[in-house]
């Protein structure tokens, strides 16, 4: 099986879990294609526990993120066939019903929730450049737009992350120049506080939180490059310096996220086409040791 890109974790009752679907699975003799999604549970020594759910959906959904919102968790997902639906996830690790679905005029391969001032709100920005803001409401139904616009160029890799009161989110484009900009209240675009440009594309990019900080992994994995670093990621929405940096042998391309577990922080590789999964530990602004190497499927 292939978890390549469809894989998010989450946190319910203080346990986390890790979801994932694969883009393509062929089997009874390569007759039949499955959209396979499964649960697991992370657990606390940094390895993988037990499979808690499984299922099929009818199609693959290439942008998937979770929210959290009065106390109970769902999750979003669009496909490249620009449908969409919102789906609550359950204790235990379960997957519980679907709470509402439609469809864009477009498909958004860039998106990500982003909460400000009490309020839960997504962003989504197209290949054609244009971008749009749009709240998520109560009970996982989707709300009104609250924001959009467009960007001189496509920004292939982009997250949120929250410093303070305030939110911001990063981004870089495949021309290796990256901005921060402020999220605002109301879910409105604020002003650019930061920019600048790397040596090289780092098409695998994600923040995490630790001792009151926020750093961010990057890395290079797209064949012809593997070297990773660590940044610190400063109050006002400012570049901080890099804290660590060296070579994954990681050639293949893959998704990676990071999650917290009792005050630690790990994050996973999901590796294209072989299904690899690999966790390593987070110590602060540094790399940490290799926690598990396994396959799934």
């Amino acid at each position: 099986m292939s978890y390549a890109v469809a894989a998010f974790p989450f946190q319910i009752n203080e346990k986390t879990y890790l979801y994932c679907q694969n883009d393509e699975y062929t089997g009874n003799g390569g007759l039949t294609n499955y959209q396979m999604w499964n649960i697991y549970e992370l657990l606390p020594d940094g390895t993988l526990g037990e499979n808690t759910d499984y299922g099929v959906w009818s199609r693959f959904y290439p942008v998937q993120f979770p929210f959290y919102i009065d106390g109970r968790v769902f999750y979003y997902g669009q496909s490249e066939k620009k449908n969409w639906f919102v789906q609550e996830l359950l204790p235990g690790g379960k997957m519980g019903d679907q709470t509402d679905q439609g469809d864009w005029q477009r498909y958004y391969p860039i998106q990500f929730p982003f909460t400000v001032g009490g309020r839960v709100f997504y962003y989504g920005q197209s290949e054609e450049k244009g971008w749009f803001i749009q709240e998520l409401l109560s009970g996982g139904k989707m709300g009104a737009q609250t924001d959009q616009g467009e960007w001189q160029r496509y920004y292939p890799v982009q997250f949120s992350y929250n410093s303070g009161f305030r939110a911001f989110y990063y981004g870089q484009s495949e021309k290796k120049g990256w901005f921060i900009q402020e999220l605002l209240s109301g879910g409105k675009m604020g002003q650019q506080t930061d920019q600048g440009e790397w040596q090289e594309y780092y098409n695998v990019q994600f923040p995490y939180y630790q001792s009151g900080r926020i750093w961010y992994y990057g890395e290079r994995c797209d064949g012809y490059g593997d070297d990773w670093f660590i940044q610190e990621l400063l109050s006002g929405g400012k570049m901080g310096a890099q804290t660590d940096s060296g070579s994954n042998s990681n050639l293949n391309d893959y998704t990676g996220q990071a999650y917290a577990i009792n005050g630690k922080q790990f994050f996973y590789m999901f590796y294209n086409a072989i299904s690899r999964f690999r966790i390593y530990q987070l110590l602060g602004g540094k790399l940490g040791p290799k926690t598990y190497d396994g396959v799934l499927g």
